[in-house]
């Protein structure tokens, strides 16, 4: 991997979790702990308090600085997404291929597509938006593989007739060279309006 600081953290647990990707509620333990030893440090003229207060204040700046410059492979995998995403919506193919791998194989409507063909049916259609309505990113047992679920609502037209439709699709992903490629795509359900059979009030 291109990242050794945060390759220990492709590890599933509650470290890395805890330490890079939301420290908050840490943080915010380790705050009033420092509020109660600097209180209680001043009233009572003990110096061991204090210097406690000021050992709290420090881990609260590092695990800021630790969750804000180091970025797991978990939140890389989230923005992976939503890159791939964006790419679609603006058909830069180029960076579809770059996100998706050669091989990669997409299930959709009962149907198995490549990267390629699925791309010539993206095509057709004119986004105005695809909005990310919710996700959720996991590392998988086996080694540098991941996966994304998430539910997307698509607005735009194919031949002029405009329509929205919201679809539900999980996507797995494997970890190269510091980053996240797809190397399955699957949708999982499809709304009971079909993309663009309908106009938007």
């Amino acid at each position: 991997m291109s990242d050794p600081i945060v390759a220990r953290a492709i590890e599933p647990g509650w470290i890395p979790y805890l330490l890079f990707e939301s420290p908050g509620w840490l943080m915010f333990a380790l705050a009033i702990c420092f509020a109660v030893t600097r209180i209680l440090g001043r009233r009572s003229d003990n110096p061991r308090l204090m210097h406690l207060s000021w050992i709290a204040l420090g881990l609260i700046a590092l695990l800021f600085a630790s969750s804000y410059f180091v970025t797991t492979p978990r939140e890389k995998l989230t923005v992976a997404l939503r890159d791939l995403l964006l790419a679609v919506e603006d058909k830069r193919f180029d960076d579809v291929r770059a996100l998706v791998d050669d091989e990669a194989m997409v299930a959709f409507m009962g149907d198995e597509l490549t990267r390629d063909e699925m791309i010539q049916r993206v095509d057709k259609v004119e986004f105005d938006d695809i909005i990310l309505l919710n996700s959720a990113a996991l590392l998988d047992t086996e080694p540098n593989t991941g996966t994304t679920a998430f539910r997307v609502n698509a607005k735009g037209a194919v031949n002029d007739f405009p329509g929205t439709n919201v679809s539900e699709w999980a996507v797995r992903w494997r970890y190269r060279d510091g980053e996240w490629v797809a190397i399955r795509l699957a949708c999982i359900e499809m709304g009971a309006e079909l993309l663009f059979n309908r106009k938007d009030d």
